[in-house]
């Protein structure tokens, strides 16, 4: 056991060496985010300020890769309680890389809130990670969960999460991601309670659920545009609108 985690950690150094290099290039001509205390700066692709709740302690940032088509970084802020994961904000900063220069995202923005200048769009999402490790094992959270077992912590089987992302308008090609993730192992939550496991249809269970986790994923950020100065507390921070009813 000690062998295996030992590779998989050795595995995922190479990996966040070699990413970081390929996000180098996919960013070329513009600044990589910075971290200051809580808050993520981004000067372009896309321009944003985002501030997490200071209860969530920001961990540090990894590399990703995904397939040979986009690369990018993941800066993780948790909430830990003795070495298990109590809940996550993850920022996901992505684009694609020059060797596919048509590509572009094709989300449709239209109708959504504009938040600090870059439309919103929003939604519940739930996966189990040992399941998803093993089909893909190369994969985003395949390699948070290395990122977090590499600093001793437990990441959690079941993520129940709420994902709220833009996009670089007009270009399309690169993105930010905002994933406010769940414990569901904390609250005995495994994935055949959230996706019927026949249909694999959202159960009623998740509906309900869904709403009151939007409304804690949104209280746990805040967005701004970024300003010259270095300094935040002049920023217009905003928050995301909730979507979902309680009615």
């Amino acid at each position: 056991m000690f062998h295996t985690i030992f590779l998989l950690l050795l595995r995922f150094q190479l990996i966040c060496g070699l990413t970081a290099i390929a996000f180098s290039f996919s960013v070329a001509g513009s600044d990589r985010p910075q971290v200051s205390g809580n808050i993520v700066v981004s000067k372009s692709n896309p321009s944003l300020a985002i501030k997490v709740k200071a209860n969530i302690p920001f961990l540090g940032r990894h590399p990703i890769r995904i397939r040979d088509v986009a690369a990018g970084e993941r800066f993780v802020f948790a909430d830990v309680d003795g070495g298990h994961v109590n809940r996550m904000v993850i920022l996901q900063f992505e684009g694609f890389l020059p060797n596919v220069p048509e590509a572009k995202y094709q989300y449709n923005f239209e109708g959504r809130p504009v938040v600090a200048g870059y439309p919103i769009r929003s939604n519940p999402f739930s996966f189990d990670l040992p399941k998803s490790r093993l089909e893909n094992p190369g994969g985003e959270s395949s390699d948070t969960a290395l990122f977090l077992e590499s600093l001793g912590l437990e990441p959690p089987k079941t993520w129940m999460m709420w994902r709220s992302l833009t996009a670089e308008l007009p270009e399309r090609r690169d993105e930010l991601i905002i994933f406010y993730v769940e414990n569901g192992d904390l609250v005995d939550v495994d994935i055949s309670m959230i996706y019927d496991p026949v249909t694999d249809q959202s159960t009623d269970f998740w509906r309900e659920f869904m709403v009151g986790l939007e409304r804690r994923a949104n209280a746990t950020f805040q967005l701004a545009e970024p300003g010259p100065r270095a300094l935040h507390d002049d920023y217009q921070w905003r928050s995301v609108p909730h979507l979902l009813s309680e009615n």
